[in-house]
């Protein structure tokens, strides 16, 4: 089966395995393999879009919080640059998340602790740090206008003040109306 997306590709297929004299018998069964295949990262540079990226990474762990079937093994012709950008990428998301913050020099240096080169480029850390950037403004925007959307507009639905109202759909919460404005004395 095969998914097609504007920036990638899914795959599904199942694979076999070999007969082999060295085979456990518990391990014969087919093996279920799912394939995203990321189109538009040039070797040794950076997508223009990084939502689509970031699109792939929410998918894949998506797919695995679904059905875990084994691990995610994440690869670029060399195995360094992009592949160790996804993989900071996904990682910083996911700090961000637990923590509030994200590290980009640290990711990168546990990375490349782990395997030489990893995020090749520094516009590949760039791109990491500025996508989960995007990703916690986007949610930070949607946590605002949730509650935004929840204030009462009682004050500003009344009848004489919706002349006042420059579009309907954009509506003050009573909550946060200051109250009405003394009245100045005179000073002595």
């Amino acid at each position: 089966m095969q998914l097609l997306h504007a920036s990638f590709q899914v795959v599904s297929c199942s694979l076999l395995p070999a007969m082999s004299p060295s085979l456990q018998a518990g391990c014969a069964l087919p093996r279920a393999v799912e394939q995203f295949h990321y189109q538009l990262w040039p070797d040794h540079g950076v997508p223009r879009n990084p939502a689509q990226l970031l699109c792939l990474v929410e998918m894949v762990n998506k797919r695995v919080l679904e059905a875990p079937a084994g691990p995610v093994l994440v690869h670029c012709s060399a195995g360094i640059g992009r592949t160790g950008t996804f993989i900071a990428l996904d990682f910083l998301l996911k700090m961000g998340k637990a923590e509030g913050k994200v590290d980009v020099f640290q990711c990168v240096q546990r990375l490349r602790e782990q395997r030489v080169s990893m995020v090749q480029t520094k516009e590949g850390e760039e791109l990491a740090g500025r996508t989960c950037l995007d990703e916690s403004s986007l949610q930070a925007l949607q946590k605002f206008s949730e509650l935004f959307q929840l204030l009462p507009c009682r004050e500003a639905e009344k009848p004489s003040n919706q002349p006042k109202n420059r579009k309907p759909g954009i509506l003050p919460g009573t909550t946060g109306r200051a109250g009405q404005p003394l009245a100045l004395q005179p000073s002595t």
